[in-house]
């Protein structure tokens, strides 16, 4: 495994920390330059907001959720199965070996270290 950076918990606290004062910072701008502009600049606001939650919620997440929990694993089903049916093969072959055909296979432990080599292997 390669080597990660870790983050601190005290780095991880004061980003949290700073992300909350933002929030509030902008929370407390919206609500007095709301103030100034008056009531009806505040009604537009709110359907702008309630608008634009409803699209990401109904559209974008909804469209999200379709794509990632459907369309991708249909996409690539037939080949997993493949795979699997592959690799089941290569593990029922390695299991049923026999000792008395050696130049059939290599030794069973070499296929498999073989087969877990092949298996880890993530290219970069």
């Amino acid at each position: 495994f390669r080597h990660s950076q870790v983050v601190t918990w005290r780095t991880k606290l004061l980003c949290s920390l700073l992300v909350f004062a933002l929030n509030l910072f902008f929370a407390f701008y919206s609500i007095v330059h709301g103030y100034q502009k008056g009531i009806n600049w505040q009604m537009s606001y709110l359907a702008g907001c309630v608008s634009h939650l409803a699209t990401e919620v109904l559209l974008f997440e909804t469209m999200e959720c379709i794509w990632m929990q459907f369309l991708i694993p249909s996409l690539v089903s037939s080949e997993v199965e493949r795979v699997n049916r592959v690799l089941s093969d290569v593990l029922m072959q390695i299991c049923t070996q026999r000792v008395a055909f050696p130049r059939q296979l290599p030794h069973p432990l070499i296929q498999l270290s073989m087969l877990l080599t092949i298996y880890s292997y993530r290219p970069r």
